[in-house]
């Protein structure tokens, strides 16, 4: 229980520095501010991040990436249609407590895709 506490305040305090520390949340997808565009063969999706308030960008391959019996037998078969992908923020900005290998606050949320 006391861990629980220390990590509230200092996440409490972190907060009133006006810096977000990581985690890795999920947010409610954003209603407007997220626009998406085709870029070759990836949607290229760009706004604000609901949680941490930094211009974001993701991108996100269209089309499903097949293997063969063998490496070189790679081919992409696209879809069609509606489908939802997971966007993560990858703001860029200093977090504190993210794990080297993020480059966002941790927040992800659902966005709706058409092909």
């Amino acid at each position: 229980m006391t861990n629980d506490v220390n990590l509230s305040k200092k996440h409490s305090m972190t907060q009133e520095s006006g810096v977000l520390p990581y985690a890795s949340i999920a947010c409610q997808t954003p209603t407007e501010g997220m626009s998406v565009e085709t870029s070759g063969a990836v949607f290229l999706i760009t706004g604000t991040c609901p949680r941490c308030q930094h211009p974001t960008a993701y991108s996100v391959p269209i089309g499903v990436i097949t293997r063969g019996v063998s490496s070189i037998e790679t081919q992409q078969v696209e879809v069609s249609g509606h489908y939802d992908t997971i966007m993560v923020c990858s703001c860029g900005y200093p977090h504190p407590m993210r794990p080297a290998t993020e480059s966002g606050c941790g927040a992800y949320w659902r966005i709706a895709l058409e092909v």
